[in-house]
């Protein structure tokens, strides 16, 4: 990742593989995350197409879409309630992916 990610602040994540000679999507739901300002650290390796997307209450709150480049890739988003998905799609190239939900953290 870009920096170190303190880990007492770590709430959840993920890690997995999505592409054509498998699943070309994973769904976390986390039912944890109390409604509230988090931020997010997503990285993936691999030759494709990804769209990495958090909803909450049925609409996405945060959207990554692009190439897999190998860049670790961090941002913010909020919850209205409780009850998240994390949902990382890829429809053309095998990729490993990384995603973990921090309390918010400084930019």
């Amino acid at each position: 990742m870009t920096k170190d990610i303190p880990l007492d602040t770590i709430r959840t994540g993920v890690s997995g593989h999505v592409g054509p000679e498998s699943s070309t999507s994973f769904m976390l739901t986390d039912t944890e995350l109390e409604a509230g300002t988090y931020s997010y650290f997503f990285a993936c390796r691999g030759a494709g197409d990804i769209t990495f997307t958090i909803e909450n209450a049925g609409a996405p709150v945060a959207t990554l879409e692009g190439a897999c480049t190998g860049t670790p890739l961090q941002g913010s988003f909020t919850l209205s309630e409780v009850g998240t998905d994390f949902v990382t799609t890829s429809m053309d190239e095998p990729i490993d992916f990384v995603v973990r939900v921090t309390d918010e953290l400084p930019s």
